[in-house]
């Protein structure tokens, strides 16, 4: 996956003095655009220092500069900083609700979240544990904010894609919880249709077109809330490489049934043969979705706005490849972001 190393897109040319002895153009451009994702990852760094997020829920991954690095994936370009802040904003927060889904809220008190997102409103929050009123205020506050920055494109309505997607995901995140606290395993079918919200993928295409302008059109917008096929595939490969590099620590910790467990128990192979097969899996959905990048009608979306969904399951072939990075950033994944985002090319 390349992250950052393409020149600067031609209508946003960056002008370069040539000096004698001078690097390659494409390293300087490199290096400015380097300059800009520092700037914008301080701005998000202040943001989340407010948050405070580790001494309110000291249980979540705190992963801000993964977030960042994962949304720089889909959006590296200049023009698409506004874009790139959201995205990680709302994936940050999207991981914070994973995780109290996931290890620590009780039943009772995931079904209380659940309705408060789903009417999205603050007083939805009243009857909330105290820890779970912060998140969900969090959550408001990020979504008046992308509210304010669209309402200078005059598309301040199409928060309301995300938000609705977000919905979807809690929805999904709470049948996991009830699973678990029902020592249910589902079959795989079911696993696999819910698994589509749970990947997170549906939220974070919708998110990643917000601040795209003009292109991103009320019916580009519609024609995503339909989950095409394209994104169908991105979230079940999304899905399935998290599955297989990560299920072992998330049974460890109490965890739902993944992927791997409900294939095991489904058809009684061995968690080699599980791999073996959701393996296979992935690979017939990478054909699938190259297939409907070039099946999908151009004049009705762009294929600007489909590069996201690519490069969205880009990232997550890179994070899953060897293990589960965005968990375990300190190993390979630190020294990549330090490659991208901290040394220049000199």
């Amino acid at each position: 996956m390349e992250l950052c190393t393409q020149t600067v897109a031609a209508d946003h040319e960056v002008i370069i003095t040539r000096r004698s002895g001078s690097h390659h153009p494409t390293l300087w451009d490199f290096n400015i655009l380097q300059t800009l994702h520092k700037k914008e990852l301080s701005h998000i760094t202040r943001w989340w220092k407010e948050l405070e997020i580790v001494n309110t829920s000291p249980y979540v991954r705190d992963k801000l500069v993964e977030a960042y690095f994962w949304s720089l994936g889909v959006h590296f370009e200049p023009q698409t900083s506004v874009t790139r802040k959201i995205l990680t904003k709302n994936s940050f927060l999207l991981s914070i609700i994973d995780d109290t889904y996931d290890i620590y809220g009780t039943l009772d008190e995931l079904t209380l979240f659940t309705e408060a997102i789903e009417r999205s409103n603050i007083n939805a929050s009243e009857e909330l544990p105290s820890y779970m009123k912060i998140i969900y205020q969090y959550l408001l506050d990020v979504y008046n904010e992308i509210e304010k920055e669209l309402a200078n494109e005059n598309k301040s309505f199409l928060v309301n894609y995300s938000i609705n997607e977000m919905k979807k995901v809690v929805k999904a995140y709470f049948q996991e919880a009830k699973w678990y606290y029902g020592k249910k395993v589902p079959r795989m079918e079911q696993y696999m249709k819910n698994g589509i919200p749970t990947s997170g993928y549906l939220l974070l295409a919708t998110t990643s077109w917000l601040g795209m302008g003009e292109i991103a059109t009320k019916d580009a917008f519609d024609w995503l809330t339909n989950e095409p096929p394209i994104l169908v595939a991105s979230c079940i490969i999304t899905r399935l490489l998290n599955d297989l590099l990560s299920h072992e620590e998330e049974q460890k910790r109490g965890d739902v049934a993944s992927g791997v467990e409900c294939y095991m128990k489904e058809y009684g192979v061995t968690k080699e043969e599980a791999h073996t097969k959701i393996r296979n899996i992935i690979q017939n959905y990478w054909k699938d979705l190259n297939e409907e990048y070039f099946k999908v009608d151009v004049a009705i979306i762009p294929r600007v706005l489909l590069m996201p969904i690519i490069n969205l399951t880009r990232v997550s072939e890179f994070i899953y490849k060897d293990e589960d990075a965005y968990t375990f950033s300190k190993n390979n994944l630190k020294y990549v972001i330090s490659q991208v985002l901290v040394d220049p090319i000199i």
